[in-house]
């Protein structure tokens, strides 16, 4: 089994693990760059705001699967800075798809109110993508942070 298992997760990670990257490198660029479109232009594109929702639903299934087993997790530990990269990159696909999809759901009908409402949607979800990617890195930082020695000395006895 043990055998097995190597394989299936070495496939894996040869044909899923680059997929996911690409995915996540592009799903943000083109959700946030599909929005603009449909603000700029006044019309919704169809098809663009479920497929990118997929697109992120893909994403997240193939990082769980790579999580899940521990045949897929030894990708991880080839590559320790991968699972870093890959959520940071994955949690701005998932809040660029989702302000696509409120924004073309907006358009889909013309109403100046609903639109200004979708644009402003638009916005106020890449700014929350901003402030939780803010937060979140603060508490839980890639790398911890260590202060140099004069700032430890200067937060314990501050010169005068």
């Amino acid at each position: 089994m043990g055998a097995i298992g190597g394989a299936i997760g070495f496939l894996y990670c040869l044909i899923c693990m680059p997929l996911a990257a690409l995915l996540a490198v592009i799903l943000p660029i083109a959700a946030i760059s599909n929005g603009k479109d449909v603000i700029a232009n006044g019309y919704s594109f169809p098809g663009t705001s479920g497929g990118n929702l997929d697109v992120a639903w893909v994403l997240c299934s193939i990082l769980y699967i790579s999580l899940r087993f521990k045949s897929t997790r030894r990708f991880y530990a080839l590559f320790p800075s991968m699972y870093q990269i890959l959520k940071m990159f994955t949690i701005s696909g998932l809040f660029a798809a989702f302000a696509m999809t409120v924004v073309n759901v907006a358009f889909k009908e013309v109403n100046g109110t609903r639109r200004l409402i979708g644009s402003v949607s638009f916005v106020a979800i890449l700014v929350l993508w901003r402030v939780f990617m803010s937060v979140y890195y603060t508490r839980y930082p890639v790398v911890p942070f260590m202060e140099k020695r004069q700032e430890r000395l200067r937060r314990v006895a501050p010169l005068e």
